[in-house]
């Protein structure tokens, strides 16, 4: 059975009088190079249990990533606003406030943060080759920097039925691939939670470590490592809490993320309280036949 499925059952276990359980078993961590081909989607289904519509993704490793639809939705929700929003303020691309943030297009793609031939992969077939160069040339501008070329470029326009499309068939795969580099345990999640994690790198990407700190001096991505640590002791029941903790990183004017933090938080939970009760069902079936 799955690690962290065996860390649920213990703890139901605890809770029955008298019952001592084992020591679970340690979290076997994916090796990274094992990731050569990328990830794809599979295709569509509803989980068992209390029948969660889901996609299902697989990892180049074989392993199968089941994604709530809510997550989905919340990710593409958060990104875009509304469909009217989209067509008035992002179709063309816009740059978000903030010196971290590049040139960003689509749903959420922000090109400061890749390479050309990141570019390149995801549009092609997708938009213009011309138009596609056009955006390689944005590659790597953040802030200031990004902000001045961008008002003086010939726009390129990316209409939703595209920007929805790229998303779904080639960013998404991408981000479910690098959130279970950073956490292996993604594929033994419940479909809610994984999607929260999942919404999470979307937001902020995978990396546990870097150089950037906050006003205060804190390590802008301890948080994402803390969530790393718990999931490899088992201790999923705490990282909901860590998620909201990283709200602290955010500005109370960037109101649409201190929202987003809670939606993530949120929806983890309820997909650990939802595997709970699964797992306790299970035990008093198992009990009735003893």
């Amino acid at each position: 059975m799955r690690v962290l499925l065996i860390q649920f059952l213990v703890w139901a276990w605890i809770s029955l009088p008298g019952a001592e359980p084992e020591q679970p078993e340690p979290s076997v961590l994916i090796d990274e190079t094992e990731f050569v081909s990328g990830c794809r989607f599979e295709g569509d289904t509803v989980a068992e249990w209390e029948s969660i519509p889901s996609k299902v993704f697989v990892l180049p490793n074989g392993q199968r990533v089941i994604v709530a639809e809510s997550a989905v939705s919340l990710i593409f929700r958060t990104e875009i606003i509304s469909e009217r929003y989209y067509e008035k303020v992002l179709e063309f691309g816009h740059v978000p406030g903030g010196p971290r943030s590049g040139i960003t297009i689509g749903v959420g793609y922000d090109l400061g943060h890749q390479s050309p031939e990141d570019i390149r992969r995801l549009l092609k077939g997708k938009i213009d080759e011309s138009d596609i160069e056009k955006l390689c040339g944005l590659a790597g501008l953040r802030g200031a920097e990004a902000k001045a070329v961008f008002e003086k470029m010939e726009k390129v326009k990316i209409p939703l039925p595209v920007a929805k499309s790229i998303f779904e068939e080639r960013v998404l795969p991408d981000v479910v691939e690098q959130t279970a580099l950073s956490y292996p345990q993604l594929a033994d999640l419940p479909p809610e939670a994984a999607g929260a994690l999942i919404s999470l790198v979307f937001n902020r990407g995978n990396a546990l470590s870097g150089s950037s700190q906050d006003d205060d001096g804190q390590d802008r991505r301890q948080g994402m490592a803390n969530i790393r640590a718990l999931l490899s002791q088992g201790k999923i029941d705490d990282v909901a809490e860590e998620i909201q903790r990283m709200k602290t990183l955010v500005s109370e004017k960037e109101r649409g993320l201190l929202v987003r933090r809670d939606s993530e938080a949120a929806l983890f939970q309820k997909g650990v309280d939802s595997e709970r009760r699964r797992l306790r069902a299970e035990l008093e079936r198992l009990e009735s036949r003893q």
